[in-house]
């Protein structure tokens, strides 16, 4: 009986000794990944954050006019515990605006602004300096300038061109607004303009520089008429046609202005008989006053005669010798 219980007692040790050792190993191994898990913390590492740059209470009325960074980036050390858990969503800086004038605001960054936590130095911050130009915001009505391109049809010219508003209130930058001589519309072709009035709908461009513009489009007439030149011509022989032997012309030379597409204006040659009186149907024999025709090839036109008009009597009938007049065809027609 008592060797049973030596051994149900050596059996109920071992099992002891071999819990108490496996409690112990756990503990053991606790303590070990503790103290590397404390000591890698301690450890000194770095990181790199890249923050929100936020510009506060810029007064009203005043704009920047440089690229200023989004964003910077801040180059911190600490330790490996403490810099893994700064959310670098968490972290921003901002640049309080309160009061500038007009003119180059700089600003100085240093680790205070950024409000890392204590354990955790700033080694760099890049950009360290941040400057701003300061403008005031001012509206003015700038005048829009038609653009074209391309090349107008033979004998075209635009005599007249209007944009509808004419000027446009622009607003931005002080200095930008004075420096702005214009807007310009999208180019017109002048290859697709027609003798006439020409409306079309036009684009604006935008100047750019922060500088805002109310609308995106104008209206534009553009008149066109044909290029013409005047040309004159001295002393141009009149020519009696028809019934030439019962007419005589009082003059025999006129001056004349034609008007003619302007490229063929200079090789215009008056072809012979160009300017002409036609006296055929004429009733009567008294002498009158009468305006010549002139010939003149298609789209060319007459600006002036000089006379406007040219007498034109009959010719008295030829005599014999004792004073009778001769008769003409018909009445010897008659007598025969």
């Amino acid at each position: 009986m008592s060797e049973r219980r030596e051994r149900r007692a050596r059996r109920l040790g071992s099992g002891l000794f071999w819990a108490d050792l496996g409690t112990w190993l756990l503990a053991f191994t606790l303590a070990v990944g503790l103290w590397f898990f404390v000591n890698a913390g301690a450890r000194t590492s770095e990181r790199t954050l890249r923050v929100r740059l936020d510009l506060v209470h810029l007064p009203s009325g005043m704009v920047i006019t440089n690229p200023v960074p989004d964003y910077v980036e801040v180059r911190a050390s600490g330790s490996g515990l403490m810099l893994s858990s700064i959310d670098a969503k968490d972290v921003r800086v901002s640049l309080d605006l309160g009061g500038v004038r007009p003119g180059l605001v700089s600003y100085t960054l240093s680790a205070r602004d950024f409000g890392l936590p204590r354990n955790v130095e700033v080694d760099r911050v890049t950009p360290s300096r941040v400057s701003l130009q300061v403008d005031r915001l001012k509206q003015r009505n700038v005048p829009v300038r038609l653009e074209y391109q391309g090349v107008l049809p033979n004998d075209l010219r635009i005599v007249e061109a209007q944009v509808l508003p004419a000027g446009i209130a622009v607003t931005g930058p002080r200095t930008r607004i004075e420096d702005l001589l214009s807007i310009e519309t999208a180019p017109v072709d002048r290859a697709s303009l027609s003798p006439g009035v020409n409306e079309r709908t036009l684009d604006v461009l935008s100047p750019g520089g922060l500088l805002q513009i109310p609308r995106t489009a104008v209206a534009a007439q553009i008149v066109v008429e044909r290029d013409l030149r005047e040309r004159v011509f001295e002393d141009v022989p009149i020519e009696l046609k028809g019934e030439r032997p019962r007419w005589r012309l009082a003059l025999e030379r006129l001056r004349l202005v034609v008007r003619g597409p302007a490229s063929e204006m200079a090789q215009l040659e008056l072809a012979p008989g160009a300017v002409y009186v036609d006296p055929t149907g004429l009733t009567g024999d008294e002498p009158r006053e009468v305006r010549p025709e002139v010939t003149l090839p298609p789209g060319f036109e007459v600006v002036t005669l000089e006379p406007e008009t040219v007498g034109l009597s009959p010719v008295p009938p030829a005599t014999d010798d004792t004073g009778v007049p001769e008769p003409t065809a018909g009445s010897r027609g008659e007598k025969a």
